[in-house]
């Protein structure tokens, strides 16, 4: 498939080649990064490219398809505003207002706006991992094993992701109870899921086309 100026959903979707995928211009420093896993699968993530307090930095936004291509622009463009503003960006790494479509696809399935649609999809998608859990033990050795990934690819680790290491520490009704439950605090922890490659993409798909893509 002919790379795009910018990205589409479809292409993103279809992408196999490993490599860095830029936005293109008005994209705000966004990109997607294909690469396959050890066990020869293909993961996605966002990241976003900025200067902060002069330094090149980048800014990792969740993977694909967690995050949609839109969702991770509007994340992008409250980034620029943020740092606009002189504010960390990486302290708010979703936009203060949902785009439109996710308010309207919120409202039809009984939910107040687009974030609490965010939310419950989120919440869904790791009940969904918490179950294949449940399962299969082993599976939880993914997200220690993410943790420590990206800890030595950029160099330091977000609040949330230390958060994480932290829980992970726990007993596994523990965590389970945090990937289920509906508070304030399990919410903004699903924000930043090192839980990547625990369930498989179809079954996030048929969530997703659930709860409104």
């Amino acid at each position: 498939m002919e790379r795009p100026r910018r990205l589409s959903v479809v292409f993103v979707r279809s992408l196999k080649v490993p490599g860095r995928y830029g936005d293109g211009r008005g994209g705000h420093g966004l990109s997607l990064l294909v690469k396959r896993t050890r066990a020869g699968r293909i993961s996605k993530s966002w990241s976003q490219r900025v200067r902060l307090n002069g330094k090149p930095t980048n800014i990792g936004l969740g993977t694909f398809p967690i995050v949609t291509l839109a969702e991770a622009r509007a994340a992008a463009l409250a980034n620029r505003r943020a740092l606009a503003q002189g504010i960390d960006p990486r302290t708010k790494r979703f936009p203060a207002a949902a785009p439109t479509g996710l308010t309207e696809r919120a409202r039809r399935l009984g939910l107040a706006n687009g974030h609490d649609l965010l939310d419950e999809r989120r919440r869904h998608i790791h009940m969904a991992i918490a179950d294949r859990i449940d399962a299969n033990p082993r599976l939880l050795g993914n997200a220690t094993a993410n943790l420590k990934r990206w800890q030595r690819q950029r160099g330091y680790m977000e609040r949330g992701y230390i958060e994480w290491g932290a829980i992970l520490e726990r007993p596994w009704h523990e965590i389970a109870a945090v990937l289920r439950s509906k508070s304030e605090h399990a919410i903004r922890l699903r924000q930043c899921s090192p839980f990547a490659g625990v369930l498989p993409e179809r079954e996030r798909l048929r969530i997703y086309e659930t709860l409104g893509t």
